[in-house]
């Protein structure tokens, strides 16, 4: 009734029809980009971690965090956009590839990698397909997330803390990668993992530990693997769970968080996702 003419009418057709075309090019160009360049850069796929790029179910590319929404297999978009609600902002632009990877040859939940140019912010996060197993608001999924996370803020830098001219590590991070000296990890490895463990753990590995020490020294057994999975599991913990008390190590390790205020803010900000 509010058109004057038949003409009129088809005019504002032909309109709504131009637009919706645009959102559909709009649509279609996003998810081109985080799902046609899978097959296109197959062959470019390495991994420290998944030995064989036929062992993905997925994988996604991000020049946006953004266009993780455009993701068709709604499993994997849920929980890939659970994760940057839970990641504060700042880091979000830090993850520019996703993948879910087959349960039957790995036993790990999930993993982050830095991907070429190999940086502090640009990285791979990657989820074991059994996690679709379980809500993403499950405490399983959220606590592999944040462990993941961990990973990624331990090389961050400590504000105030400038890094060292010059960055001396024990053999032991040969293999993994030197922790800049201001970062979280640095600060965190030379409390709890002084070059004098790391001779031990490097010669003996998980058998060092008597299970007194593992009940006493670690949050969880997984956190005895390695310096950067203490970090990781212990920071879990601190975002998770209340302010520990006791004179364990374990607890001294999750109050090493509660010491910077810039970590009790994010402790705040994803638990408020939570």
């Amino acid at each position: 009734t509010q058109f004057q003419s038949e003409e009129e009418y088809r005019e504002y057709l032909f309109g709504v029809i131009e637009l919706l075309q645009k959102q559909i090019a709009l649509l279609a160009e996003s998810q081109s980009i985080v799902i046609e360049s899978a097959n296109k850069h197959a062959e470019d796929f390495t991994s420290f971690l998944i030995e064989d790029e036929e062992d993905l179910e997925a994988r996604y590319f991000l020049d946006d965090p953004t266009q993780v929404e455009s993701i068709s297999n709604q499993n994997h978009r849920e929980l890939f956009s659970r994760f940057f609600a839970l990641v504060p902002n700042e880091f979000d632009s830090y993850f520019n590839e996703l993948i879910v990877f087959e349960e039957r040859r790995y036993e790990f939940e999930g993993f982050v990698e830095t991907i070429p140019p190999y940086r502090s912010d640009t990285w791979r996060l990657g989820v074991n397909e059994s996690m679709f197993d379980f809500r993403v608001t499950s405490s399983a999924t959220t606590e592999l997330l944040v462990h993941e996370f961990a990973h990624i803020l331990s090389y961050d830098g400590i504000i105030g803390v400038p890094e060292p001219g010059t960055t001396r590590c024990h053999e032991y991070y040969d293999e993994f990668g030197c922790p800049p000296g201001n970062s979280y990890f640095a600060a965190f490895a030379d409390i709890f993992w002084p070059d004098s463990v790391l001779e031990d753990f490097v010669e003996e590995g998980e058998d060092l530990w008597s299970n007194r020490e593992l009940q006493n020294n670690f949050v969880t057994d997984y956190a005895a693997t390695a310096p950067g999975e203490d970090f990781a599991e212990s920071f879990t913990d601190f975002v998770l769970e209340d302010y520990p008390n006791g004179n364990k190590i374990k607890y001294d390790k999750v109050r090493f968080f509660y010491d910077f205020d810039t970590l009790i803010d994010l402790r705040e900000e994803i638990r408020s996702e939570i």
